[in-house]
This record gives C-alpha cells, structure tokens and sequence, in this order.
C-alpha cells in the first residue's frame, strides 16, 4: 500500500461525509417541510379566518423561513455521523450497498428513540429530544424518524456512489 492509494481513499471518505453531511439535511428538511406546508397550511388559514388575525400573515412567512432553517442546521451532525459510518464501512471494509447505509440510519434512530426513554430534557434545554412514556409513542418515533432519514440515506447514497469505488 502506498501513500497515494490510503491518500485516495481519505479522500474518498471525505468525499462521502460531505456529501452525507450536504445533501442528507436539505432532502430531510424539504420533507418536513412539505409535510407542514401540507397539513399545516390550511389550518393557520382557518385559524387566521376565524380568529381575524389576518396582521400575522407575514410573520408566517417568517416562522416557516426559519423553522426550515433550523430544521435544515438540526440534521447537519446526524447526517455527517451516518457519512462518515458509512464512508468507513464502504471505503475501509468494502462494503458499500444501499443497506449499509439503510442499517447505519437504522441504528441511528434506534439510538434516539432509546436515549429518549431515558432522558427527559428540561425546558430550557436546547436538547432536541422528547421524552416517551411508553413503546407505543417509541414505535411511532421510530417509524416518523426511520422514513425520511431512509429517503436521504438512499439518496446520499445514491450521489456518493462513484466515491465508493476502490482503486
């Protein structure tokens, strides 16, 4: 092995971790996004009808503006931990299949519903985890996180596949 070979699989690894770290956020946050623009919407309308709050308009506007930004930011170290788990597995051992990448999520999600049984963040607490009383808020947890981290995963996966190639 030489330098240039373990140089070129550095790379590579770099290559998938950013690319994880890029385009996993902004695939999970267009579908939270879109699943609250969906449901979301018609109910402030109704809300604003009824209510005659027609003055908070812009500042829905506003709100989404930066509830996308944050949800975009909140899934930024998740999304580089899953790359750089999977840049490991597909450069380093050679194991570079779309289920790598669905079982590195896997064990991410099952990793949050966990510590969420466990730890119950206080108010003030920038911790972005609630905390579950029971398996059935822990399996609909599960399901909620598992779907669209499964869609980014596949699509990192998806865009980073010419890097998982060994020389």
């Amino acid at each position: 092995m030489s330098i240039g070979y373990e140089f070129g699989r550095l790379a590579r690894s770099l290559g998938i971790v950013a690319i994880f770290a890029i385009v996993g956020p902004l695939v999970v946050s267009a579908l939270f996004m879109t699943l609250m623009l969906v449901i979301g919407v018609q109910l402030i309308q109704l809300l604003l009808v009824f209510v005659e709050l027609e003055a908070l308009r812009p500042w829905l506007t506003i709100g989404v503006a930066l509830l996308f930004f944050f949800a975009l930011v909140a899934t930024i170290p998740s999304s580089a931990l899953a790359g750089l788990i999977f840049a490991i597995t597909a450069v380093y051992f050679g194991l570079n299949s779309l289920w790598t990448a669905l079982a590195v999520v896997g064990i991410m999600v099952v990793g949050v519903v966990t510590l969420s049984f466990f730890v119950s963040p206080s108010e003030n607490s920038p911790l972005l985890l609630t905390s579950l009383q029971g398996l059935r808020q822990g399996a609909w947890l599960a399901l909620f996180l598992s779907v669209p981290a499964a869609i980014a995963a596949s699509l990192c996966w998806l865009c980073s596949r010419p890097l998982h190639r060994t020389l």
